[in-house]
């Protein structure tokens, strides 16, 4: 149980559970979720898409600014719709680093730059970036602890001040982030991160997601997940963590429900049953 500074490739070396471990098992099964953990060593490698690329670039030139032109390529084309500048990004990609085109650059300079013009400017300063906390849970007294880590976006250098963790997104405003709790999984991530935190370091702080658009204006907004959110995402993270102990003493992980009913959305539902009221009610007309 300690606070680490390591580099991005160990953090990921590290037999351990972690975060993204919770959020794809609470949203797919304990299969799928093994397949892509890093306690797996035949894990498969998620694919690489431009989302990942500009998450990476904007946590650099935010977080560790010193690393960005070091783990970062600029590809000198408009676009990728040529074979030269394709073959230049999965180069760049094959040697580690992040391909961005020159117009992402100025994107995430600007995005930079509206985060250190905002409150968390401040906190940035001072702050200590991309920190590795590791802990175990046991699910049960009778089973082995599990291994659990976490990689802190900001951790800020106030005695009990936030943790916080760096987001891209297309919209800043509340009703975006709160879609994106749920389509993300952020509610998990933040209970994992904060427990983690206090298991590892023996103090409670507060965990929020500092988010910047990527597109102009570039707008800036800090969101702390409510503690109705925090503790429905620790119910999810510690059902997955059972999940993990059943799956490991069993020898098997499981897929997915077989040969189970299923419904029709809510949402689709009520939208065919809109339109078929309708249709009846034109027909009682004609």
């Amino acid at each position: 149980m300690a606070l680490i500074d390591e580099d991005a490739a160990t953090y990921r070396a590290r037999a351990a559970w972690c975060a993204s471990d919770m959020v794809r098992g609470a949203q797919t099964c304990p299969a799928q979720m093994w397949a892509y953990a890093d306690m797996n060593p035949a894990k498969l490698s998620a694919k690489e898409a431009r989302e990942l690329d500009d998450g990476t670039a904007i946590h650099l030139a935010v977080c560790e600014p010193g690393e960005f032109e070091a783990r970062t390529q600029i590809i000198d084309a408009a676009d990728y719709r040529t074979k030269m500048a394709q073959e230049y990004r999965e180069g760049a990609r094959f040697s580690g680093r992040v391909p961005l085109l020159v117009h992402q650059v100025n994107q995430i300079m600007a995005m930079r730059r509206a985060v250190l013009a905002s409150p968390a400017g401040l906190w940035l300063e001072a702050a200590k970036c991309e920190q590795t906390i590791i802990w175990d849970w046991t699910p049960w007294a009778t089973m082995q602890p599990m291994p659990c880590k976490g990689r802190v976006d900001v951790v800020s250098a106030a005695p009990g001040g936030p943790l916080i963790d760096v987001k891209s997104a297309r919209s800043a405003s509340p009703a975006a982030f709160e879609r994106a709790l749920v389509q993300y999984g952020h509610h998990i991530r933040a209970a994992w991160y904060q427990d983690g935190w206090g298991t590892s370091e023996g103090e409670r702080r507060r965990y929020g997601y500092l988010v910047v658009q990527k597109e102009a204006p570039y707008l800036v907004n800090l969101f702390w997940p409510s503690p109705r959110a925090l503790e429905w995402g620790r119910r999810e993270y510690r059902r997955v963590l059972q999940q993990i102990g059943e799956c490991q003493e069993a020898g098997v992980w499981r897929g997915y429900e077989w040969g189970r009913e299923v419904e029709l959305p809510v949402g689709a539902e009520y939208r065919l049953a809109e339109a078929f009221a309708q249709e009846d009610a034109e027909e009682e007309d004609a």
